[in-house]
C-alpha cells in the first residue's frame, strides 16, 4: 500500500510540474519572440536592419492609414443618415426620410434603403385625393408605377392584393397606399433620378386609365441623392 500511495504521490507532483512549466510557457511565450525578435536584430548588417526598419514603418503608416480610411468612413455614413428614421425589420435595417405630414391631394412617394449584408431599396406609394379637389379624379385603383427621368421610364407592377385602399368615414378623403420592391437596378434608377434635370413619380391604372403625378423638388432630389451615397459607402468591400 505505501508503495501505491508512493506512485500516486509521484505523478501528482509530474501533473503539477508539468502544468507550471505550460503556464509559464504560455505567459513568456510573447516575451520569448520579442527576445528573438531583438536577438535576430542583433544579428542583422546595418544596411538590413535599416531596411528592416523601414519595413516595419511602412507596415505602421500603412496601418495608420487604413483606420483614418475606416473612421472618414463611418464619420460621412453617420452624417448621411442625419435627418433620416430607422426601422429595423427582419433581418433588414431601413432608413427613410420622414413622411409628409399635412397631406393635400396627389402622389407622395418615399423611397426606403435597406441594410444588411447586402443593401436594397423600396418604395412607399400614398396616393390621397380629397373630396374637396377640383379635379374630380377619385379612385385610381392603380396598379402601375414609374420613375421617370429626362424622359427615360422605368416602371413597375402593383399587385392589387398588396394595395391598400381606404375610404375616410366621414368621407373626406380616400387613400391608395402600397410598397414595392425596386430590384436590382433600382439603386441606377434612383440615381438617375436624383441627378437628372426633370425627375417624377408616376402612378396609374391600366384598367381605369387614371394618373396622377409628382415632380420631384430640388429638396427631393438632395435627399435622394444623399441616400444614394449612403448606399454606395454600404457597397464598398
Amino acid at each position: 500500500m505505501r508503495f501505491v500511495r508512493y506512485a500516486i504521490l509521484f505523478c501528482a507532483l509530474v501533473a503539477l510540474f508539468t502544468g507550471a512549466m505550460l503556464y509559464y510557457g504560455s505567459t513568456h511565450r510573447d516575451e520569448a519572440q520579442s527576445a528573438l525578435a531583438l536577438l535576430e536584430e542583433e544579428t542583422l548588417s546595418p544596411e538590413e536592419a535599416a531596411q528592416e526598419a523601414a519595413r516595419r514603418e511602412a507596415r505602421e503608416a500603412e496601418r495608420l492609414a487604413e483606420e483614418a480610411k475606416r473612421k472618414e468612413r463611418e464619420a460621412r455614413i453617420e452624417k448621411l443618415k442625419e435627418g433620416m428614421e430607422r426601422i429595423d425589420s427582419g433581418s433588414y435595417t431601413w432608413y427613410s426620410y420622414p413622411e409628409e405630414k399635412k397631406l393635400s391631394g396627389g402622389l407622395y412617394v418615399q423611397p426606403l434603403l435597406g441594410h444588411s449584408r447586402v443593401s436594397t431599396f423600396r418604395c412607399n406609394i400614398l396616393y390621397y385625393y380629397s373630396m374637396h379637389e377640383s379635379s374630380m379624379r377619385g379612385w385610381i385603383f392603380g396598379d402601375r408605377f414609374a420613375i421617370e427621368t429626362d424622359g427615360e421610364r422605368r416602371t413597375w407592377e402593383i399587385e392589387e392584393k398588396k394595395r391598400r385602399d381606404h375610404l375616410d368615414k366621414d368621407v373626406e378623403f380616400l387613400t391608395e397606399r402600397s410598397q414595392i420592391a425596386l430590384g436590382e437596378d433600382g439603386a441606377e434608377v434612383l440615381r438617375r433620378a436624383a441627378n437628372a434635370r426633370t425627375a417624377r413619380f408616376i402612378y396609374w391604372s391600366t384598367a381605369e386609365g387614371k394618373s396622377v403625378s409628382h415632380t420631384l423638388t430640388n429638396e427631393e432630389k438632395r435627399r435622394l441623392g444623399n441616400m444614394i451615397a449612403l448606399y454606395d459607402l454600404w457597397q464598398e468591400p
